[in-house]
């Protein structure tokens, strides 16, 4: 039985938000740094993704056409052919 409304103000092993501090300013920050940690370690597969053929500048550009199609717009992410475009960029 709920003995009053304060048994609803927090979930179970939590406890309010008291901090001074800038907590939106903390968030960006923590999103910048996991952002930057990613963009770094995507360095190193990016090979297996993009399969340039740097012996001429024809041969580069069909090399890298199925990536470039990737970004053509309009694909409907969020919509209709979503499904299709996970299925084709992803893997899935």
């Amino acid at each position: 039985m709920v003995d009053s409304d304060s048994d609803f103000k927090y979930l179970r092993g939590t406890k309010l938000l008291t901090s001074e501090e800038d907590i939106a300013s903390k968030i960006v920050a923590g999103v910048d740094d996991f952002l930057l940690r990613k963009r770094t370690e995507s360095v190193g597969s990016r090979s297996r993704y993009w399969k340039r053929d740097v012996s001429s500048i024809t041969a580069f550009a069909e090399s890298v056409q199925p990536n470039r199609e990737v970004f053509v717009w309009p694909h409907a992410i969020h919509g209709e052919g979503t499904f299709e475009f996970l299925h084709r960029h992803l893997d899935w």
